[in-house]
């Protein structure tokens, strides 16, 4: 995709990598949803994070940029059908990656992000059974 031409992205996995209780391909369409709006708010040009963690019987999947982030005012509002702050797109991107994470028994939610400046998307799921 054009929008990754100059985007780096960077992959933090724990070892060994757990693995979280959804569908893969729903999952996988969503991931792509949350790096295709980090490529974008970043123009095409700079850093993406993929972070994978477990926290208690939890999977986190986060996805970070370097963009311009999501005021607090609308880290809620972004899940909303329809509702973008884009010229150009649906609003349905996010939609889709809140609906896979609630049929999975999971949640996902917009933070800044930790290295200050730019957006944290994080999805958590239920960690498989080991096993």
């Amino acid at each position: 995709d054009p929008e990754f031409r100059s985007i780096d992205i960077a992959l933090r996995l724990p070892d060994p990598c757990p693995e979280a209780l959804s569908y893969a391909e729903p999952l996988r369409q969503a991931l792509t949803n949350l790096l295709l709006n980090a490529a974008q708010a970043q123009g095409g040009v700079g850093r993406i994070e993929i972070e994978v963690e477990t926290r208690g019987t939890r999977v986190v999947l986060a996805v970070e940029d370097r963009g311009p982030g999501v005021p607090p005012e609308q880290r809620e509002r972004v899940f909303e059908p329809f509702w973008t702050t884009k010229s150009t797109g649906t609003g349905l991107g996010l939609v889709y990656v809140r609906r896979v994470a609630e049929a999975s028994a999971g949640r996902v939610q917009a933070l800044p992000a930790r290295a200050g400046r730019g957006a944290r998307f994080e999805v958590e799921l239920p960690l498989a059974a080991v096993g």
